[in-house]
């Protein structure tokens, strides 16, 4: 199974990868897990008209410490 397959339930989904760049114990930081994904949720919907809001079926949020990620559709 590829990446991106374990990524999304069926071939009827897709899945984001958003982030938010922030430093440790800043605002951005502190928020809780839901507070994080309703940030990134209002932004694509209410400023980048992405996706309407009833299309989002899950979220998950995780923080990092000096990472950035780096994406190899060869995995």
């Amino acid at each position: 199974m590829m990446l991106g397959q374990a990524m999304v339930p069926d071939d009827a989904h897709t899945s984001l990868v958003l982030e938010c760049f922030c430093s440790r114990g800043d605002a951005i930081w502190r928020l809780d897990d839901a507070e994080v994904a309703a940030r990134c949720i209002d932004d694509s919907v209410d400023k980048l008209k992405f996706f309407h809001r009833d299309e989002v079926k899950g979220r998950t949020a995780f923080r990092t410490i000096q990472a950035y990620p780096v994406y190899d559709p060869q995995l």
